[in-house]
């Protein structure tokens, strides 16, 4: 499925992501009054240093998974992807909101490393050779109703967005309402029914949307419990986060538990480590 030649460039433009993942949080965490000028709000402000706290541990996790890859683990793979598609959309954000610290550049310099990286990690991926990693008894029904979980969301940002419409200007989390009405939640609907139908490509995206799923709504659920400890109005739909993030860790522990055991017939990856 990978070869030393074809995982060498994956891994370095993720490496690269990571670090700067690491410097971009680190700055945003302990550098007091960074965000200020561009998050006028408490409930912002906080949503950006929670933001920057899980992409400390994701940014972790993403060097953790490319080595564990190297060593031939299926689930790492899904890790790796699942973690640049969480900065994929925390920097989408960050660029999109234009939030012009003095990061800004590396801000959009994780987003495109991220993406390129995603986009050549999936076109490696063998779903052939990867439906042998998966067993037979995948609990699928319950696995796509947590991935359609997201599809909850979608009264709740519709309703800001009329708000927006009616007043003729754009609610404060526009950018959000915009990425997940026009690309998360359709396609966590769409995951959840290729898993449902027990599709490989299904098996491979739903573990790598399970990942990212569980990083943004610890990341949310964080936010919004920060938020109600400094007296702020807390975020409505947090019980739907913190939903996310439960029933999503549980889901993924499940999953992995149904990719790459010990007991099936093949137990490690296709990696071919030639030079």
């Amino acid at each position: 499925m990978f070869t030393r030649a074809t995982l060498k460039p994956l891994t370095l433009l993720s490496g690269l992501a990571a670090v700067l993942t690491l410097i971009a949080g680190s700055a945003g965490l302990f550098s007091p009054g960074i965000y200020e000028p561009f998050m006028p709000t408490t409930a912002l402000l906080v949503g950006g240093y929670a933001q920057d706290l899980v992409s400390l541990v994701v940014a972790g996790l993403l060097l953790a998974a490319t080595t564990l890859t190297w060593r031939g683990s299926v689930r790492a793979v899904l890790v790796w992807a699942g973690c640049l598609g969480y900065l994929i959309y925390a920097y989408l954000l960050w660029s999109f909101d234009a939030v012009y610290t003095v990061l800004f550049p590396a801000y959009i310099a994780i987003l495109s490393l991220s993406l390129f990286s995603l986009v050549a990690l999936l076109g490696q991926i063998d779903a052939g050779s990867f439906r042998r990693y998966v067993s037979a008894d995948m609990p699928v029904r319950s696995t796509a109703i947590v991935l359609a979980l997201p599809a909850l969301m979608a009264p709740a940002w519709l309703s800001f967005l009329m708000q927006g419409v009616a007043i003729g200007a754009p609610a404060s989390i526009n950018s959000v309402l915009v990425i997940d009405l026009s690309f998360i939640i359709p396609a966590s609907i769409a995951i959840a029914i290729l898993v449902w139908r027990r599709r490989t490509w299904g098996f491979i995206l739903g573990g790598i949307m399970l990942v990212k799923m569980v990083m943004m709504s610890t990341t949310l659920t964080v936010s919004s419990l920060w938020v109600y400890t400094v007296g702020s109005v807390i975020d409505p739909v947090w019980p739907l986060y913190l939903a996310m993030a439960l029933l999503g860790s549980v889901t993924l522990v499940r999953y992995f538990q149904h990719v790459g055991r010990a007991d099936m017939a093949v137990t490690t990856m296709d990696i071919v480590l030639a030079d």
